[in-house]
This record gives C-alpha cells, sequence and structure tokens, in this order.
C-alpha cells in the first residue's frame, strides 16, 4: 500500500475533496511506477465506481489502480495499489466519545478487548477500533449503510504485525492493515482485503 498525506489549507468540504483527489493520483502514480519502475508515466483519473467508491483509471489504458481516500480536517490521507485488493482507509481526529456510541458500534469481543486493556490506552483503543471499522467498510464499498457491528477486529487490536484476521458479517478474512499516527492527535489506517473476498460479501 502507497500513503500520500497532506495537510489542507483549506477545510471546506469542497477543498477536502480536491485535496483527497490530488493524493489519491499521486498514491497511484506511484504505486504504478514501483510496481513497473521502467514503464512509462502514466496520467491518472480519479473517478467512482457504482457503489461510489473511488478508483484510479489509467487514460488510455484498461488498467486501475485500487484507491481509498478519507479526511478529517485538515488532513487527507489516500492509499493505493496496485495489486488486486480491496482497499479502505480511515483518519480520525482521538477524541472522547460517549459511551452509547461505543456500546451501540463495537462487538462484545472488541468491548472486551478493551475492558481489558490499561485505563490509559483505552480512549486509543476505541478510536482504532472505530478508524479500522469505517476502513474495511470503505474497502467493501458500502460504507456506513452496513451496521460497524458488522466488522470485527479485535485480532488486529492487538496485533504486533500487520497480516491479521478481521470477521466481516460473520466469516473471517485475512487482510493487511498499516497504520499512522500523524500527531499526538490524529490516526490514520489503511487496509487491504485481497479481492476474492468480495465473493463473500
Amino acid at each position: 500500500m502507497i500513503w500520500d498525506l497532506v495537510r489542507s489549507s483549506e477545510t471546506t468540504r469542497a477543498a477536502l475533496s480536491t485535496a483527497g483527489h490530488q493524493a489519491a493520483t499521486r498514491a497511484a502514480q506511484r504505486a504504478l511506477q514501483i510496481s513497473d519502475p521502467r514503464g512509462e508515466h502514466h496520467t491518472i483519473a480519479i473517478e467512482k465506481d457504482v457503489l461510489g467508491k473511488p478508483e484510479a483509471r489509467v487514460l488510455g489504458s484498461a488498467q486501475s489502480v485500487a484507491v481509498s481516500i478519507s479526511h478529517a480536517a485538515p488532513f487527507v490521507c489516500a492509499v493505493a495499489d496496485t495489486a488486486p485488493v480491496l482497499l479502505g482507509t480511515d483518519i480520525e481526529r482521538i477524541r472522547p466519545c460517549t459511551t452509547a456510541v461505543w456500546e451501540a458500534c463495537l462487538t462484545p469481543a472488541e468491548k472486551a478487548f478493551i475492558a481489558a486493556a490499561p485505563r490509559r490506552e483505552r480512549e486509543m483503543l476505541q478510536i482504532r477500533a472505530w478508524s479500522l471499522k469505517e476502513a474495511v467498510l470503505k474497502a467493501f464499498g458500502v460504507g456506513l449503510r452496513v451496521h460497524p457491528r458488522n466488522v470485527d477486529v479485535t485480532n488486529a487490536l492487538g496485533a504486533t504485525t500487520s497480516t491479521v484476521r478481521i470477521g466481516w458479517r460473520g466469516v473471517w478474512h485475512t487482510a493487511t492493515v498499516e497504520w499512522m499516527h500523524l500527531n499526538p492527535t490524529y490516526v490514520a489506517v489503511a487496509v487491504a482485503f485481497p479481492f476474492s473476498a468480495r465473493t463473500l460479501e
């Protein structure tokens, strides 16, 4: 997965959307360059598929690059991958949230894992759980049209490696997860599933 992170000077919805498209274009171009260092320079167009999920089209070619975009003002992040993967990303500001929100969104296993953690780590674990759930829902192209409890990220919360098992609607899939802490107040995550996971949606 190739990342592109930017801090936008403007925080309007339109400005963040433009910055997201630019970040996705740069990430896709770098991903293509890494996969084929001797290849030609590619012109990229960021478009939406039938589900509204962004994808990078290589103009003049049938090739496409998986991309995902997220923003939490003033930051924008995009990830890209030339492999046949389902790709999702999310960026969140680290902040307290109400108990009712966590009760509604976390699975029993996630709640138990977080409750067993030292108190000083719980807020970060809650944010990481929420952020990864959003990234997973984006990877499958459904966003928050599907309830976050349909995703179980318990194994990823305590993982020390990037390859983890994530539950999606009761089926466990192997996924690659990468985290990035921008500063003490923002965290970003990217997740990639093998494209074959789409057949199990």
